[in-house]
């Protein structure tokens, strides 16, 4: 219901409510709120940050479409609303074994600076680190009928006006096929799992995904999906990985490849040594 003008008596009232949802943050004196389920989910955004990150991946990629039009060279990846930019990534485990970790922190850690904004959809991914650097979500009985609530109400915005939770969603939904991608993502610190069933999570959010019957153009994660998918691409990666994992997975073995390592030039250069010694018989 619209309140237009209602004055201090509102923002009170707002208040009030929003604390009740742990949520400190209040963006405006807003008092053109249409019901309860409108407030809270207008504090639930990314960063400034964020935004101001997206905005900018949003910008090279239209910049970058303009110039393959010109050229007439047509790539729908390259469009900055194609879903094909974007469209899967691995589960949780899979991309593990193309090295890529997971990091979570508590959202208490990660504020941003200007406003205390709750910074739970700013998900990051360099090259660099190969780390998904998550925002822990703490997953209790109450999930998963916020998250279908925000999404019910983000399916009936207009076109373009941006749909973060049901980004994140598709996003954890991703990352979550199975209970080992739950409890991978548990032993990192991104699941704070008060369920205790691994299973019961990947199904959670396995059919909040199902009950998504529209997704904006403009995917929030786009960007990282494309970073993610290019380093996983790379067969080096995997190799890497696979070695860790398989070879070097305690200090020992890291011990016995180098005794062996050393053994084997030792044995060259004795080899080596021998030659050049009947050379010069």
């Amino acid at each position: 219901m619209m309140v237009p003008n209602a004055g201090e008596d509102v923002h009170h009232l707002a208040r009030s409510a929003l604390s009740f949802f742990k949520i400190s943050h209040f963006p405006s004196p807003k008092t053109d709120i249409m019901h309860l389920l409108d407030l809270v989910h207008s504090c639930q955004h990314p960063s400034h940050l964020g935004i101001k990150k997206h905005e900018e991946f949003k910008a090279k990629e239209a910049a970058a479409a303009v110039v393959q039009a010109s050229t007439s060279v047509v790539v729908a990846a390259a469009k900055p609303n194609s879903q094909r930019s974007w469209k899967f990534i691995r589960s949780a485990t899979e991309l593990e074994g193309a090295g890529i970790s997971f990091f979570g922190d508590h959202i208490e850690k990660m504020k941003d600076q200007n406003q205390g904004i709750e910074v739970m959809f700013d998900i990051m991914f360099t090259k660099d680190t190969k780390v998904l650097k998550i925002p822990t979500l703490q997953v209790s009985e109450w999930t998963e009928s916020l998250f279908r609530n925000y999404m019910a109400y983000e399916q009936f915005f207009p076109r373009g006006k941006p749909t973060y939770f049901v980004d994140y969603v598709v996003f954890m939904d991703n990352l979550i096929s199975t209970g080992k991608d739950v409890q991978l993502l548990c032993e990192s610190g991104v699941i704070d799992n008060w369920l205790g069933d691994d299973e019961a999570v990947a199904l959670m959010f396995n059919k909040l995904q199902d009950s998504i019957y529209m997704m904006s153009e403009d995917f929030y994660y786009a960007d990282i999906f494309g970073r993610v998918n290019e380093h996983r691409q790379r067969k080096w990666n995997k190799w890497k990985a696979a070695l860790k994992k398989n070879d070097f997975n305690t200090p020992w073995s890291l011990i016995s490849f180098l005794a062996a390592l050393v053994l084997l030039l030792l044995t060259l250069l004795q080899t080596i040594f021998s030659v050049l010694s009947y050379v010069k018989q």
